[in-house]
């Protein structure tokens, strides 16, 4: 759940939003304080800064109605506003030609998720959000902000080295057989209650091992996914990591796996969490 100003919190994922609490549900306590380091917090610190910048915002909250990105792009591109402050969606294929400066906030929060295209992720945002800079006869300028300065994507992002990032990144890959040097399959067990799931879940990954045999070692999980509740149904992950995934699909058929309503199979899934 995510605190908004507004005064709820409110999922992303099932869209629910309920009160905040006025106790602690863990220890009771009265003394409930809201950190923040989103869009509407940095809002916030900006207006302080500059107090008298025309400011449009564009995220989840300000974009969900009909044509709402659009118009807040044309609104942006025709002067209307002085800065663009927005999430990830701000970054990518927009040509507005009076954009001279740009800024990534917490550029390496990526780096820290478990998933191991998280540096690939950061090197593809740092280049597309920086190219959003100096697209007109202006020269442009953007500036970076990192707790890690000296990791390789944010080091090759910030000079747009494509071809220094790739050598590091698919040495890293071929070392761990990472794709391209192998196939990832991800199971998605669901359940209505956690030790369900987790039953459930054990039970596929048993199955599973017993099926591949010396290829067992393959196989990762059960574990919770990262977001372990949507619409109160919970969710556990098993890994599949194979060279050769005939195999792996086979065995998937021959369990039944693939007509389950309460497994997701995702091929190469572009999220393992």
């Amino acid at each position: 759940m995510v605190y908004h100003k507004a005064g709820n919190l409110r999922c992303h994922y099932c869209q629910s939003s309920v009160s905040p609490p006025d106790v602690c549900p863990s220890c009771a306590s009265r003394y409930i304080r809201y950190f923040g380091t989103g869009t509407q917090r940095l809002e916030d610190e900006l207006v302080k800064i500059f107090p008298h910048a025309r400011m449009i915002r564009m995220d989840q909250d300000t974009t969900g109605g009909k044509m709402a990105h659009d118009r807040i792009l044309h609104s942006f591109a025709q002067g209307n506003y002085d800065i663009l402050l927005g999430t990830q969606m701000v970054a990518k294929g927009h040509d507005i030609k009076n954009v001279t400066a740009v800024g990534i906030i917490t550029a390496d929060s990526v780096l820290n998720l478990p998933d191991f295209r998280a540096a690939e992720r950061t090197f593809s945002l740092l280049t597309q959000a920086a190219g959003r800079a100096g697209r007109g006869e202006l020269s442009g300028k953007v500036v970076i902000q990192t707790y890690n300065p000296e990791h390789y994507a944010i080091e090759d992002g910030a000079k747009h080295d494509y071809k220094a990032f790739y050598d590091k990144e698919i040495a890293f890959r071929k070392s761990l057989d990472y794709p391209p040097f192998s196939k990832i399959t991800k199971l998605t067990i669901t359940a209505a209650g956690e030790s369900e799931v987790r039953h459930k879940a054990e039970t596929v990954a048993a199955d599973l091992r017993a099926a591949l045999g010396e290829n067992s070692n393959f196989i990762q999980g059960p574990f919770l996914a990262t977001i372990a509740k949507i619409n109160n149904s919970f969710r556990m992950n098993i890994l599949i990591k194979s060279l050769d995934h005939s195999d792996v699909n086979q065995h998937i058929l021959r369990l039944n796996l693939h007509i389950r309503s309460d497994i997701i199979i995702d091929i190469d899934p572009l999220n393992v969490m």
